[in-house]
């Protein structure tokens, strides 16, 4: 049975002004195996799950990086690596780089499963028992991705390219980038990736 001072110890965080992020060393976020899990907004929760899967499954970890500023996730399937690059800034900013390392064409379904609950902080360290099991939010189909919205909260998951399932045919050596921003539905303008990056990075050298 893994402690709870395992799970912590396993976990990356990123934070930057009101916003923090906090998932597993894969970059997945589920909060069943802790609690802590998502992108949170001061003391709500945005997003409460997100997960990436390739044909339906997990991809393998095979190594995690982070700093002040970004983390980087590696990951496998098959003959497909997965690389995973985020930073927080007014919500959370990450680019899924899917490549063909193998000699032969890959078929293969990228799906990216989210969900947002708004759960409160006190809820969730069990200050206040009745907030303690948030149910998830109903998604909205949006164009450019999905939005939730409860009790006056509202999130937005952007996509580009559009949607939260590709189907992928990559020859040897081809790779298939998207990027997902998670932001409040507050109608600010989402941020640059590369722009984005580059300033967490020089504010986080």
């Amino acid at each position: 049975m893994i402690s709870a001072g395992q799970l912590i110890s396993e976990r990356v965080m990123l934070k930057r002004d009101r916003f923090f992020a906090v998932s597993a060393r894969d970059g997945s976020i589920k909060p069943a195996e802790f609690l802590g899990d998502g992108l949170w907004c001061e003391d709500t929760r945005i997003l409460s799950s997100f997960r990436v899967l390739i044909d339906g499954v997990e991809p393998t970890s095979v190594g995690a990086q982070a700093d002040d500023a970004m983390a980087r996730f590696d990951l496998e399937s098959g003959s497909l690596s997965i690389t995973r690059t985020r930073f927080v800034e007014r919500g959370f900013h990450e680019r899924i780089t899917v490549t063909n390392n193998g000699p032969a064409t890959v078929d293969a379904v990228l799906e990216i499963e989210v969900a947002a609950d708004f759960a409160a902080m006190l809820g969730i360290r069990g200050s206040v028992p009745e907030l303690a099991n948030p149910a998830p939010a109903p998604p909205i189909p949006t164009v450019d991705g999905v939005r939730f919205e409860l009790d006056n909260q509202a999130s937005r998951v952007i996509t580009f390219p559009e949607g939260l399932k590709h189907q992928l045919r990559l020859p040897s050596g081809d790779e298939f980038s998207v990027r997902i921003d998670v932001v409040r539905d507050d109608r600010e303008p989402v941020i640059d990736f590369v722009a984005g990056l580059e300033q967490a990075q020089q504010v986080y050298p």
